[in-house]
């Protein structure tokens, strides 16, 4: 029943929100319809020639300050950003990670099976028909032609069950074959966090439950809600109340346990096999050096499966939500559409973060996009 009544407030939130006709906001994302689907992708490639740019946000990070700190801007993310094969039970994108790219997305979530010594993306038990190498290469030629980019790529292990180390020295070997791997000066920190102008062209590689040898911003650094097994009444109130706590700087700790009361937050360092004791006190000294970062990045997990929903069917009822989240969001800056978007644009200071989505639609995208300009 809450859902449906979630799903009734979206609607009502899409009729009520009022972009300013002639700001670049509005010329660029323009307002979609009040239809579902327009936050949900029902297609397996974007129709740009039925769309045109209503769907083309390959450059919008050209219209972020370079003195932007990558922790203040609000990012389309994807969960499971290549499970595209595998069924219900298993598929959580519809579209290519090329077309992620070109729809806005810049946070990747890419889970690699360790087989013979090839990484290869999985879902589960189903091998997804790509491996690391084309992600980074796909991910590498997007940036080349879209050099005012930056994309985030979180890695995990899935199915396999190698030690932390054993996986990530094969994931350290196959980013030598990258020549755009983000490797900040020196250890990141509060005081030394990646810059948007550092990041531009580049990939930043963030490694989950494992080691690099790059300075980089591990997963266990950011705040999250990822409550991916609860019902759609209780996630769509995990959503909600995750972002208003953002929104009023409720969340202190930088921890992704036990972020706040009301959230079930599942610890970063989760896995399939029996940590070894040099494993856990690995993690453990992960976790801590992530806290002491005190970045305050903040993820918020759209997804969910459950015994009752599959990835698709949880995704068309609580992706919506973001217009619900963002109904306020608008833009009441008048400008010259021709001028430079570096001299005209300027973005919050204070960002909710990643959401993190399946079936990520082109409204929802735009939303997402649209909130770091006011």
């Amino acid at each position: 029943m809450l859902a449906l009544i979630c799903m009734i407030c979206v609607t009502a939130g899409l009729i009520t929100i009022a972009m300013t006709p002639i700001s670049i906001t509005s010329r660029l994302f323009p307002q979609g319809s009040s239809s579902t689907d327009t936050y949900f992708s029902k297609a397996t490639s974007i129709s740009l020639s039925e769309e045109g740019e209503l769907n083309d946000h390959r450059t919008w990070m050209s219209a972020v300050p370079d003195e932007t700190y990558l922790t203040e801007i609000n990012l389309p993310g994807t969960h499971d950003s290549s499970a595209r094969l595998g069924g219900d039970s298993y598929m959580c994108q519809s579209l290519s990670l090329i077309d992620q790219l070109i729809l806005g997305v810049r946070f990747l979530d890419i889970r690699l099976d360790a087989h013979k010594g090839v990484l290869r993306c999985q879902h589960g038990s189903v091998y997804q028909q790509i491996d690391f190498s084309d992600v980074l290469n796909r991910v590498s030629k997007f940036l080349l032609h879209n050099p005012a980019e930056t994309v985030v790529v979180k890695i995990q292990q899935e199915h396999s069950t190698l030690s932390a180390q054993a996986f990530g020295a094969l994931v350290s070997t196959a980013l030598t074959q990258a020549d755009n791997i983000f490797n900040s000066s020196g250890p990141v920190s509060a005081q030394n966090k990646p810059t948007l102008g550092q990041l531009r062209g580049q990939i930043l590689i963030m490694p989950r439950s494992f080691d690099l040898e790059i300075n980089t911003i591990p997963y266990e650094a950011l705040i999250a809600q990822d409550d991916f097994k609860a019902d759609l009444s209780v996630k769509s109130t995990a959503i909600t109340t995750f972002y208003n706590a953002i929104s009023k700087s409720s969340i202190s700790t930088p921890s992704i346990i036990n972020t706040t009361d009301t959230i079930s937050i599942v610890p970063s360092t989760r896995r399939r096999r029996r940590d070894t004791a040099t494993d856990a006190a690995a993690a453990a000294a992960r976790m801590n050096s992530a806290k002491a970062m005190n970045l305050r990045w903040f993820i918020n997990y759209f997804s969910l499966h459950n015994n009752v929903q599959t990835p698709r069917s949880a995704a068309y009822t609580l992706n919506p939500l973001i217009a619900h989240l963002l109904s306020n969001v608008t833009s009441a800056l008048v400008v010259d559409p021709d001028a430079s978007l570096h001299s005209t644009r300027s973005v919050q200071q204070k960002g909710f973060g990643v959401i993190m989505m399946d079936f990520i639609g082109p409204e929802s995208a735009r939303l997402i996009i649209d909130s770091n300009f006011r």
